[in-house]
């Protein structure tokens, strides 16, 4: 039977996507390939490509697959955005987490109430210990969702205190004690650190009762 070249694209393409389900990742990269080679302006077909690349730790690869991508015009925006989020996952598993937060942060652009989101980027950034970033980021996530626990947010006000104490900024680090403490009564590493603090400034009884 004579098969179009659109045809043995879309055969290429659908049988490659099959392999993917059955995690046949050979056989996925040979037919995902013979698509993008039958039709370049299949993204999809490059974007799964070069996903495969990187679950089978071809990382740099899956880069030169995606990076490309992103000079493509007229796409949806929901094909650029699953792009972004392949290249943030590339660079994340490459080490290079600022490069991932970029990219996390451009497909963010392109679907801004997605909480979905905006907790991997909260995650990058935190590993980054970008705390005030990231207090930004939980921020949004709590305005679009009331259910997420502002506790996060009074951890992250602890790590911002605790960095301000460890540079000897101690007044920065008690009012951002009072402010973790505001939100979240009940967090301990801020009562810890609250009782740091007293005992810097020599108020041992003060502190003996943070700690208590």
């Amino acid at each position: 039977m004579f098969l179009t070249k659109k045809a043995k694209d879309e055969q290429a393409f659908s049988n490659g996507l099959l392999a993917v389900i059955d995690k046949n990742y050979p056989l996925a990269i040979e037919l995902l390939t013979r698509a993008a080679e039958l039709d370049h302006h299949n993204a999809t077909a490059f974007l799964v490509l070069g996903n495969i690349y990187r679950l089978v730790g071809q990382v740099s690869r899956a880069v030169n697959i995606h990076e490309p991508l992103t000079l493509r015009k007229h796409l949806a925006s929901q094909d650029k955005l699953k792009i972004y989020l392949a290249l943030a996952e590339d660079y994340q598993a490459l080490g290079h987490v600022e490069k991932a937060i970029e990219n996390q942060r451009k497909a963010i652009a392109l679907d801004n109430k997605n909480t979905v989101l905006k907790k991997a980027l909260f995650y990058y950034l935190k590993k980054q210990k970008r705390w005030e970033d990231a207090f930004a980021v939980w921020e949004s996530v709590r305005k679009l969702d009331k259910s997420e626990p502002v506790s996060v947010l009074a951890y992250l006000e602890v790590e911002m205190a605790e960095t301000a104490f460890r540079n000897n900024e101690n007044r920065t680090a008690e009012k951002k004690v009072r402010q973790a403490l505001n939100l979240y009564s009940e967090c301990i590493p801020a009562r810890l650190l609250k009782g740091d603090l007293y005992q810097a400034a020599q108020k041992d009884e003060a502190a003996f009762k943070e700690w208590a």
